[in-house]
């Protein structure tokens, strides 16, 4: 687990990162990086809606599974969809025993525990920050 001092070296980095100008691309992969980096998760993934706002798509991501190709979701598909559906966090200790979450064929790493945020601008879901282990 990462000392006070690491956290907020982390966050101070992030906030000097994201205040440059870069990509859409480079700032959500910064934020991937560091919420990985900061929960000690094993993949950390940024999914944004699509224009019509019925898929959501690959932002960012780090961690295990980045080498296979990213699973497709859909809002109040799994549990990253239920978390665009509700626009509530959603922290699920154990997967495996969760309705909301759903094995996605080809997912690439296993998933014991996730923590899924919806990403907000004026007043509407327009993605998803989501954190998982191994581990529950």
């Amino acid at each position: 687990m990462a000392t006070p001092q690491e956290l907020l070296d982390t966050l101070l980095r992030i906030t000097r990162l994201l205040s440059t100008r870069q990509s859409l691309e480079a700032s959500l992969q910064a934020v991937v990086d560091a919420a990985r980096e900061l929960l000690a998760a094993d993949h950390a993934s940024i999914r944004l809606l699509d224009e019509t706002r019925t898929r959501l798509l690959m932002g960012a991501r780090t961690g295990e599974g980045v080498a296979s190709r990213p699973v497709e979701f859909r809002p109040g598909e799994g549990a990253i969809g239920w978390v665009v559906e509700h626009g509530e966090a959603l922290l699920i200790p154990d997967a495996a025993a969760d309705p909301r979450f759903s094995p996605q064929q080809g997912q690439g790493f296993a998933i014991g525990s996730i923590l899924a945020v919806p990403l907000v601008a004026a007043d509407q879901t327009i993605g998803v920050l989501s954190l998982s282990a191994r581990g529950i």
